[in-house]
């Protein structure tokens, strides 16, 4: 189903058609995975995508999938509310197994943006949200 998701909206931008596919899934992943971050930067009531990413993630990015700053671009524009979107149980159970594969891509250039794998995130947003 994510598939046909994203395929659906490569379709509607022909220049991110031209990139290999594992780029495109790679991506999308690795924002699923900071989405936590970037969401405490905005106010509780958000719910959708920030308009640009943080410069330190879009640099990151950059750097991990060795991609042009307009490419970056593009992809954020493209692909943020299908990578902002909740996923569903199968693609819950991809993200657990993905997140084996990219543990090495945020330890190699995260440190160097000042991102890391958020693996406690939901801790800290429970504490957060504790009624102080």
């Amino acid at each position: 189903m994510a598939q046909r998701r994203l395929l659906s909206v490569l379709v509607e931008t022909p220049e991110l058609a031209q990139l290999p596919f594992d780029i495109l899934v790679t991506f999308v992943d690795l924002i699923r995975h900071v989405k936590p971050g970037l969401m405490w930067n905005q106010h509780s009531q958000l719910t959708d995508p920030p308009n640009t990413l943080p410069v330190s993630i879009h640099c990151f990015m950059r750097h991990v999938l060795d991609i042009t700053d307009e490419l970056g671009k593009v992809l954020w524009e493209t692909l943020k509310g299908f990578a902002w979107a909740e996923p569903d149980d199968d693609t819950n159970k991809w993200l657990a197994k993905r997140s084996v594969a990219l543990l090495p891509l945020f330890l190699r250039h995260g440190p160097a943006y000042g991102v890391g794998f958020y693996d406690f995130y939901e801790v800290f947003a429970t504490m957060m949200n504790w009624p102080w």
